[in-house]
């Protein structure tokens, strides 16, 4: 049976992801699952590819560009307080 253990190293999110992936690219390598690498790459690649996105945008609309994700923040975060403030929260 393989067993992958987790390393005890202080990372922050992104450096993080990308040092799971290489560590279970490792562990696929040595037998262990997969394709379990797949989902922190997916992560990882959003980031990348969203801040190429955001650059080119930023480069040919300016600041004009952070309104739409100002916006849609807004509407996330109105719809979350709505739903959180029509269903109280059962303490224990």
């Amino acid at each position: 049976m393989f067993r992958v253990v987790a390393a005890g190293v202080a990372l922050t999110y992104m450096t993080g992801t990308l040092f799971r992936i290489g560590h279970l690219l490792a562990a696929a390598l040595l037998g262990g699952p997969r394709w379990a690498w797949i989902p922190n790459f997916l992560l990882w690649s959003a980031m990348v590819i969203g801040a190429a996105v955001g650059t080119s945008a930023y480069m040919h609309f300016n600041l004009t560009t952070v309104w739409p994700g100002a916006g849609v923040a807004l509407l996330v975060g109105t719809v979350v307080a709505l739903s959180a403030w029509r269903e109280p929260v059962h303490r224990r």
